[in-house]
């Protein structure tokens, strides 16, 4: 079973030195980064024993599992000229 959110965040914030979460989190390339991984999924599920809140573009959610999906070509980008 994997740990608690917040006993990971202790944990991150302890190995950074007391800087908080952030400086371990801040790389997802680094290899020696136990807390966060860098993947390219077409879909992933997260589920936990206990409800998990999340707010998904603006809208607050409390369930026990939540499933993601990628939809190729859904989203159309327009960049501006680089300055």
């Amino acid at each position: 079973m994997f740990a608690p959110a917040q006993e990971i965040l202790h944990q991150a914030g302890s190995e950074a030195g007391g800087q908080g979460c952030a400086a371990p989190l801040a790389d997802p390339f680094n290899e020696s980064n136990e807390h966060l991984l860098y993947r390219q999924l077409d879909s992933f599920v997260i589920e936990s024993d206990r409800p998990l809140h999340m707010n998904l573009d603006g809208e607050p959610l409390v369930e026990r599992r939540f499933e993601f999906k990628t939809h190729p070509r859904a989203l159309s980008v327009v960049l501006g000229s680089a300055s």
